[in-house]
């Protein structure tokens, strides 16, 4: 249940704060990586799997796309499904969980950004994830996640670092003190967590919010071996920061990875 200070219970605010990614690469990307094991055509129907505020689905549909999302915060439901009835009529956002989830439609694609796929703490919640995302991912159809390079946690480990940032839309400031309390990585758990500060100035009314959270890392191996044993799913390839060109990806230190799967069996 959120409750009324969360940063999930304003949806703009939330926008704001942590949306501030280059958004129209990471969408190029995502039509790029299908092109590229699909015989260079685009994908026509994606599912957002924690979609949020909508802001990916947005830039699809304009593209064309058939999308659907879903979102366990009711107001980022309510907010996407309003954002997406201007561009599209054909666009699903639903409440739903990433542990499990069902939707009638079939998709090409699907995505999970943002740092969704990291709410999955358990290995019983990663393997039911797969297991939903297959039943309505077509034979042959991929699935992006997109999550945190394990390298960034040996080089900047959680509960040793400061991060704080500030952005604004037009009266709209949000700053975010991300580790206003963050723990060490918890090893038994592969887990870390801690609870954000955020402060908005909306015009002249200022107000405090929050946002804990606890999130999993995912080495690339273990990820391999979850895919592996859920049996619908292979991965096809790993990318750093929405980049094609593994060249880059050797030369840098890419803050994501980017890891692309495929549906190989009917669920």
């Amino acid at each position: 249940m959120i409750n009324k200070t969360h940063i999930y219970a304003y949806p703009l605010y939330y926008e704001i704060g942590f949306c501030n990614s280059p958004i129209q690469k990471e969408v190029k990307f995502i039509i790029e990586s299908y092109k590229k094991y699909n015989h260079n055509s685009p994908p026509s129907s994606i599912l957002d799997n924690g979609c949020g505020t909508g802001i990916y689905l947005e830039k699809l549909a304009k593209l064309g796309l058939r999308v659907s999302g879903y979102d366990s915060s009711l107001q980022m439901v309510k907010y996407a499904a309003f954002r997406l009835k201007k561009v599209t009529k054909e666009s699903q956002i639903f409440r739903a969980n990433l542990k499990n989830f069902r939707i009638k439609d079939k998709f090409d694609m699907a995505i999970a950004l943002n740092g969704s796929f990291q709410y999955l703490i358990s290995i019983k919640d990663i393997l039911s994830h797969f297991e939903s995302v297959s039943r309505v991912l077509k034979l042959g159809g991929l699935y992006l996640i997109s999550f945190p390079s394990p390298q960034d946690f040996v080089d900047n480990p959680p509960g040793f670092i400061k991060s704080q940032w500030s952005h604004k839309r037009g009266k709209i400031t949000v700053a975010v003190n991300w580790t206003y309390q963050q723990h060490p990585i918890c090893r038994e758990s592969q887990t870390f967590s801690g609870q954000a500060k955020i402060k908005v100035k909306d015009n002249r009314n200022i107000f405090n919010l929050q946002m804990p959270y606890r999130y999993r890392i995912f080495s690339l191996k273990e990820l391999e071996f979850l895919v592996k044993i859920s049996r619908n799913l292979e991965i096809v390839d790993i990318y750093g920061d929405f980049s094609l060109n593994k060249v880059f990806m050797k030369m840098q230190k890419p803050k994501c990875m980017n890891a692309i799967l495929r549906k190989i069996n009917n669920a």
